[in-house]
This record gives C-alpha cells, structure tokens and sequence, in this order.
C-alpha cells in the first residue's frame, strides 16, 4: 500500500525510530514465520519512491532486506516482489514509466544474484507490478520500455476501487448491477496487456479506497460485492484478487479491535475457497441457470470447477424477493456406483440486514462464530431438491448468497448409464470439462 514508499528496513539488529514505517528483523521473521505457519507465499511490496534519486532507483535499501531474506530459513516464504505502489498516481514525482522499468530491470538482477541457481527449485522470488491504479495507458508504456531492456515480467498487477472514495453516494449504489459491472472492463483491459493467461492480477482493491466505509465493508453488504467481484474479474481472466485487506481499514475481514471476530467477509472467503475451484467458466461451459422469478436483473450467476467439482454461485441482489432458481445439471436422483448420490450439495449464506455483521449458514439460527481455539464450525452443505427430469431447483434468499457444487460426472451424465440421446450429445459435447475440472 501507499506507506510502502514511506518504509525503511533495519535487519541490522537495530531498534525502528518510534513513529515511522518501518520494518525491523523482529517483524520481518514474524512475517515470515506467518507465512510457513499458515502456507501461505507472500508478495511484498519494496520502496521505490523514497529511494529515488535523479530519476533512478538505488537499490541498496531492498538489497538488505532481500540479503537477509534469502539466508532466512523460511525466506522461501517469500513468492514475489513489486517495486512501488501505483507509480502513476505519484503526481509530480511519478516515474516515467522507462524509469520504472530501468528500477525492475535492477531488481531482477538483484535477485539472480542473491538467489543464484535457485530458479528450480522455487525460491527466487519473481517479479509483479507495475501496481497501477489508473487507466493501463502507464502499464503499457512501461511493459514497453521493460521490453527494452530484455526483462520480463511474471505477473501484471493493478489496483481497483470502482467505487472511489468513500463517499455516501457510493454506498447507496455498492449494489447496483450497473456499478458491479463497471469493474469488469478494467480487469478486461489488464488482462489483453498481461498477454498469457494467469498473470493477471488484481494486486489490491475493494468498494471504495481511504480504508472504505465503516458500516458497509465490515458488514453483510461488502459480501455480495466481494463475491461477485471476485468471480466477476475471474470472468475477465483475472487469476488472483487481493482484496484489501486482512486486517486494518473498515475493509479488513478480521475486526482486529473487537478481540479479532471475523466481519462477514471473512467467512465469504472461506466457503469461497472451499467450494470454487480455480477456474473460471464460460457461458458454454456452464449449467444453464434459469431464474423462475421476477427478480432475474437481480440475480448474479458465475461458475467455477477444479478437484471434480462445478460449484454455480448465485448472488441475489433483490431486498424482499427470494429467487428460485433451477440449474440444468443433468444429476439423477439414484445412487451411483460408488454408493453416492449424483445430486448438488447447497451452501446458503445469509444475515439479518445490510447492515449486520453475522453471517448464518443453511439457515442456521446460530450465527457462524470461530471457536475458542481460533477453529472453523462446521461449514457443510446440505442435498438440493431434484427434479423429476434431473434439473436441480434452489431458492436464494432476498440478498444472499448460494452456492450450488456438483460433481463434474453428474454434470456430463457419465455414470447415470441413463439419459435421452439429446442429454448424452449434450455430455459427449462437453467431456473437456473433465480435463478442465479435474
């Protein structure tokens, strides 16, 4: 973020001068230690601003900083470096994009030299950036001049707050369909610059910048944005959304001033990740998803596979009308092979208001709640109702959330060993979904 260019880095062993942005050895190996501990990589974002001289960047700063690193013994919890945060936002001290990319030029070779021979192995950390915020006419130029140079770039970032600032009219249009959309072309453009897919990245983002809006991003509402626009970038071939952020900011999805309960959002991410695979799918790709209800211009429909799974998320929009929903998915209601049932597996979140800060799962009258030792509760789904034509029908409640997962070989119709020969063209037609979903 925006104090990145402000730090400075004492691995030395020296004590931080109180009241500045500043990394000490102390910090450092905590982070880094987080990061084993959890599984978790990191992007760290190096200072380029504030060591800047005559248009260059000096890198004797990071060079500590990544020195030590590298002899860490959990310094492979680093994955990647940027060099600057939203370099075209910098105003009058911002950086031609050339001498942007002369600093990442520099970086890449302090890296191959502190990490000499490690490249297979995995532990050099790569490159993302540039970080920008505006339009991708900066990123363009600069991957432009980086070319230049012969150095590549792993991963393109960039910043995103449709909303803008936080202010009260933003608030009241966060779940517009017209405002969600918006998004979508700004993803689409960074991913047509990024060139191969998966690496695109949105680096940084959320409904509005300047820590957002105390009473929107830390409640119910932020997680109908918040899914919708991850899956929505998703769309637009977008590999990685970090949202803004773990902890700080009425964004943050840990309230870490009320004895770090978990905001709405958090348990958003978690059954994101536990039911939507990696992979975005196409409109042809997809189960049809028919609305039965008059609330469809409200109804949001996305799909994801991976680990043999297609989960469908479904995000009502609508304040008083429940949607109901069928999803062609072709299941059959008898038990296959294996002694299972094909049939979809239904996670429905909900609250109480816009406003809440709970969440219930499944109808649940309990709010979800982390346990006394930090665990999970149980997150389990329960069976969807099954038409008699192997269609599943759900129902989403007036602003919330479904999400649907089916088996892919329920999807194709594989092991039915029944269906009409229209079903069995529409399942031969389809198979790359195995190799896509696996």
């Amino acid at each position: 973020g925006s104090a990145q260019d402000r730090a400075s880095y004492k691995l030395d062993g020296s004590t931080c001068p109180p009241e500045e942005f500043c990394l000490d050895r102390a910090r450092w190996d905590a982070i880094l230690d987080f990061g084993v501990a959890t599984g978790l990589r990191l992007v760290f974002g190096l200072n380029y601003h504030g060591n800047v001289a005559a248009g260059r960047w000096d890198p004797s700063a990071a060079r500590q900083l990544l020195s030590y690193t590298a002899r860490h013994p959990h310094g492979h919890a680093l994955a990647a470096v940027e060099l600057g945060n939203e370099p075209d936002l910098m105003g009058t001290s911002k950086p031609t994009p050339s001498e942007l990319a002369a600093g990442v030029s520099t970086l890449r070779a302090l890296l191959h030299e502190l990490w000499a021979g490690a490249a297979n192995d995995g532990r050099r950390p790569f490159i993302a950036g540039p970080d920008v915020a505006g339009s991708a006419t900066f990123a363009q130029q600069f991957l432009a001049a980086l070319n230049a140079t012969n150095t590549t770039l792993e991963v393109l970032t960039y910043h995103g707050y449709c909303g803008g600032s936080g202010d009260p009219k933003v608030a009241a249009n966060v779940l517009a369909p017209s405002a969600m959309d918006s998004c979508a072309s700004r993803a689409s453009d960074y991913r047509a610059l990024a060139g191969a897919p998966g690496r695109t990245w949105q680096g940084e983002g959320e409904i509005a910048f300047g820590f957002c809006m105390d009473g929107v991003c830390n409640r119910w509402e932020d997680v109908l944005w918040y899914l919708d626009h991850t899956a929505l970038v998703a769309q637009q071939g977008v590999a990685v959304f970090a949202r803004c952020g773990l902890l700080g900011g009425y964004y943050e999805i840990i309230d870490h001033a009320g004895a770090m309960r978990p905001n709405p959002s958090y348990w958003a991410a978690i059954l994101w990740k536990q039911t939507m695979g990696p992979v975005s799918l196409s409109a042809k790709q997809a189960p049809a998803v028919a609305s039965l209800a008059s609330t469809q211009s409200t109804l949001r429909s996305y799909a994801h596979c991976g680990a043999g799974n297609i989960t469908v998320l479904l995000i009502n929009l609508h304040p008083s009308a429940a949607a109901p929903v069928t999803v062609s998915a072709h299941v059959s209601s008898r038990p296959s092979a294996t002694g299972g049932v094909f049939n979809g597996e239904v996670f429905t979140l909900t609250s109480t208001a816009l406003s809440s800060g709970d969440v219930f799962l499944n109808g649940v009258e309990r709010a979800l709640e982390l346990g006394h030792d930090g665990s999970l509760p149980d997150l389990s789904g329960r069976l969807a109702s099954t038409s008699g034509k192997g269609f599943l029908m759900v129902t989403v409640p007036p602003q919330g959330v479904l999400f649907l997962r089916i088996p892919v070989s329920a999807q194709l119709g594989l092991e039915s060993g029944e269906g009409d020969p229209t079903q069995q063209q529409g399942a031969a037609s389809r198979k790359d979904l195995l190799s896509v979903c696996a």
